[in-house]
């Protein structure tokens, strides 16, 4: 499954469920997340507390239609390297156990 695929199912899988549920949605990453670069790649890092503990946080470069998905520590801090030039637009999100619910899938022998 391609990243773009995977993001699309991620999201998809989330729209019926969404609707239907009790709780509030996952606030997004916090403001305080840093952009810097190295070489042909964006280095996204969050601070302490900048996501869930042990989030899995997501990236996608709507240029590229790439992404990276990455999991935090116990305080909420991460880092993700992902391709990017200066001017890309990066959305980043989190993601806690299993809210949204996801698919799983098997990569075949073939």
């Amino acid at each position: 499954m391609t990243p773009r695929a995977l993001f699309a199912a991620l999201a998809l899988t989330a729209l019926p469920v969404s609707c239907n549920s009790p709780t509030l949605p996952l606030p997004p990453p916090s403001d305080q997340v840093e952009v810097t670069r190295e070489g042909e790649y964006a280095v996204i890092s969050g601070p302490k507390h900048a996501v869930e503990p042990f989030a899995i946080v997501a990236a996608f470069n709507h240029r590229t239609n790439s992404g990276v998905v990455g999991t935090a520590n116990a305080d909420g801090i991460f880092v993700l390297h992902i391709p990017a030039v200066p001017g890309d637009t990066i959305e980043i999100w989190q993601r806690v156990g299993n809210s949204p619910p996801a698919i799983a899938v098997t990569v075949p022998q073939r």
